[in-house]
């Protein structure tokens, strides 16, 4: 089955769950409808001259109230809205007193509780960002990791991620549960989303639970319209939380999944991205009660000097116009470092720590050397590339990159990479050479 007949199937079943109220009498209105089912030669009837009788002597009757309202024979009163009897100057009569006391409840004692405020943006707390340039780099997780556990310590507890809503509800049943079956739920959705297994994810994760038992994950990405958030659903159904705000928050989460699957153009896809994560995080913040948070995303969506999408608002920028002292974003300075290529010294940025496919290599180590581009630009290459997005740096022609294999059998091993332009199936890619 390819990808589109399974969308199909999620779209069916999506409309499927979705209530139906098209041609079905709500039960208020079927309640409300009484019918007299008596046989019409059952029902007791009265004779034709008695009801003409009553009718002449009803209108006798009106005419000779007219009459005397019209001589003002009638006193003072009057007839007064709901059937109280007030005064000619408006006044309600000792009698209407009386009975309007006996018919009012009593007033009671305890206080009317408050209506619940709605969430506002004058009424947030302070919302901390950190970006990283590639999820599951060792060198951002670590410093993530460092950054909650400082910020739990002084009291946060909220903590957005850039996870579709099913994936924080799955985390926050594991936070409260002695078991592994969420975690592992959790896992496998990933796993199966995006197309590989992280050690280094999952031991970030695991350490939150050992040292910040009392998180709490805001999951703010939207829903991907994958089997995570119909499975999540199906749990909130099971528990009788169909009128939630968690579960409508479940269906919203999916639908902008499908929205952003049906997109076709690139930027307008990547647009209603941007959008959906910003307002989802306002929402998310809104609802805190002025509590502070912090938030772990993408460089893309939080870069304040380089916009990857100069064409639209970002996340960062969204949430600045929204709440212009709340927003604090964190950043961190170059690591810098030294590499050795044949017999000399470079001066090198250290960019992290990433996992590969290969079972032969447990961590890909990159380093960026400053400049020294011409001194390997003509170098013979190898005939191997891969993408630039793997080099945990920007884009950029015309730079060199170290690449240290740690292995599975405890040895190291050093590659050599430049970017001289090229591209695969028009994704940037870096050449392989011998120096």
């Amino acid at each position: 089955m390819n990808n589109r007949d399974i969308q199909n199937k999620l779209r069916q079943a999506f409309d499927h769950a979705a209530p139906q109220t098209s041609g079905v009498t709500p039960p208020i209105a079927r309640a409300a409808v009484v019918r007299d089912e008596t046989p019409k030669a059952a029902r007791p009837t009265l004779p034709r001259w008695a009801l003409v009788s009553a009718a002449a002597v009803v209108v006798l009757f009106c005419v000779f109230v007219g009459a005397q309202l019209n001589r003002g024979s009638l006193g003072p009163t009057q007839v007064a809205t709901n059937g109280a009897s007030a005064t000619a100057t408006g006044e309600p009569s000792p009698v209407a007193q009386e009975s309007a006391s006996a018919l009012a409840p009593e007033e009671s004692t305890t206080p009317e509780p408050a209506p619940a405020e709605a969430p506002s943006a004058e009424k947030t707390g302070r919302l901390l960002l950190v970006g990283e340039w590639r999820r599951g780099n060792k060198l951002y997780l670590d410093r993530e990791l460092a950054l909650w556990q400082e910020c739990y310590q002084q009291g946060m507890r909220d903590l957005f991620v850039e996870l579709e809503y099913a994936f924080g509800g799955y985390l926050n049943l594991w936070m409260q549960s002695d078991s592994d079956d969420c975690f592992e739920q959790f896992w496998q959705d990933y796993v199966n989303r995006w197309g590989f297994d992280s050690f280094l994810l999952r031991d970030f994760y695991r350490a939150i639970k050992a040292t910040c038992p009392e998180t709490v994950f805001h999951a703010v990405d939207v829903g991907w319209y994958s089997n995570a958030g119909w499975r999540y659903i199906q749990l909130l159904e099971a528990q009788g939380k169909q009128d939630t705000p968690e579960y409508a928050r479940a269906r919203e989460n999916l639908k902008q999944g499908r929205t952003y699957n049906g997109i076709r153009n690139n930027n307008e896809r990547n647009q209603y991205w941007e959008t959906c994560i910003a307002e989802n995080v306002a929402e998310a913040f809104e609802s805190l009660g002025g509590r502070d948070a912090m938030g772990i995303f993408d460089t893309a969506h939080i870069n304040g000097d380089e916009k990857p999408f100069p064409e639209y608002e970002t996340v960062l920028e969204y949430l600045l116009a929204r709440y212009p002292d709340a927003i604090e974003v964190k950043e961190y300075p170059p690591v810098m470092d030294t590499v050795t290529i044949g017999d000399r010294e470079y001066a090198a940025e250290y960019g992290g720590a990433f996992e590969p496919t290969s079972e032969k290599v447990l961590l890909y180590h990159v380093w960026r050397i400053e400049g020294d581009y011409e001194t390997f630009k003509d170098a013979p290459l190898t005939g191997d590339s891969f993408y630039c997005y793997w080099l945990l740096f920007p884009v950029e022609t015309g730079r060199v990159y170290v690449l240290r294999m740690d292995l599975a059998d405890g040895s190291e091993e050093y590659v050599y990479y430049r970017t001289d332009g090229d591209e695969r199936n028009g994704t940037p890619i870096a050449v392989e050479f011998i120096p």
